[in-house]
């Protein structure tokens, strides 16, 4: 059975590409903080801090966002509030991935040199 001939209930919490996002960044950032470990002790845990950002991101920030979504559509108007608030602090979380990731890629020397 696919995911759209399910109920609603059952999709609460896959209600968008962004599951797949956030465990796509915390592997990638697990992956090349692993393999920046002997090359670059900094930018290893860097690239740490990007995947634990991913899993609070992922388990915590995620589902606190899809209740506060739900409670908007049932008419909290406190609910709208604090979905805004939630959603743009998850943009701002992921905006410091991408930054911090950004500096990161820029310590390592460049493969055309």
């Amino acid at each position: 059975m696919n995911s759209s001939s399910q109920p609603k209930e059952e999709n609460a919490d896959d209600r968008s590409p962004r599951p797949a996002h956030y465990l796509f960044v915390i592997a990638a950032a697990a992956l090349g903080g692993l393999l920046s470990v002997p090359l670059n002790p900094l930018s290893a845990a860097l690239m740490a801090a990007i995947a634990f950002v991913g899993v609070y991101a992922h388990k915590v920030l995620l589902p606190q966002i899809n209740s506060t979504r739900d409670s908007q559509l049932a008419g909290d108007s406190a609910g709208r509030w604090h979905f805004a608030t939630l959603h743009r602090f998850s943009v701002a979380l992921n905006f410091a991935q991408f930054a911090i990731a950004a500096y990161v890629l820029s310590r390592f020397p460049s493969i055309a040199r």
